[in-house]
């Protein structure tokens, strides 16, 4: 399998090392940014296969995030515990993930997302 690549924004140290260290494996390479101007900075040195970040970062927010990863055909994963924001805000149900939240149900929708890279528009 080729190696993937997934980008973890998140404000929080403690959301970015429990990530790190629950998506990590073999063919799972996971690179973290507290900050969405730091995540741009990965972004224009590597290739990144799927972006999960939290909704609402200070400054500028995960949501802006989203909208350049759709941009560049980057797959992603929006975190919030608002459900109704993110629905509001015209996030697809297979792209938000609500917190608190189960790390087997993020595992499991990190998967699909890459299991469908190349194959149907995210």
């Amino acid at each position: 399998m080729v190696s993937k690549h997934v980008l973890v924004v998140d404000d929080d140290p403690s959301i970015l090392d429990l990530l790190s260290r629950a998506l990590t494996t073999d063919e799972l390479r996971v690179s973290t940014a507290r900050r969405v101007s730091m995540a741009r900075d990965v972004l224009a040195r590597q290739k990144i296969d799927l972006i999960i970040t939290d909704a609402r970062i200070p400054g500028e927010t995960g949501l802006c995030l989203t909208n350049t990863a759709r941009e560049l055909g980057i797959a992603y994963i929006l975190m919030s515990g608002d459900p109704e924001w993110a629905s509001a805000h015209g996030i697809a149900p297979d792209q938000y993930l609500a917190k608190p939240f189960d790390l087997r149900a993020l595992s499991d929708l990190v998967q699909a997302h890459l299991e469908a890279d190349g194959k149907t528009p995210i």
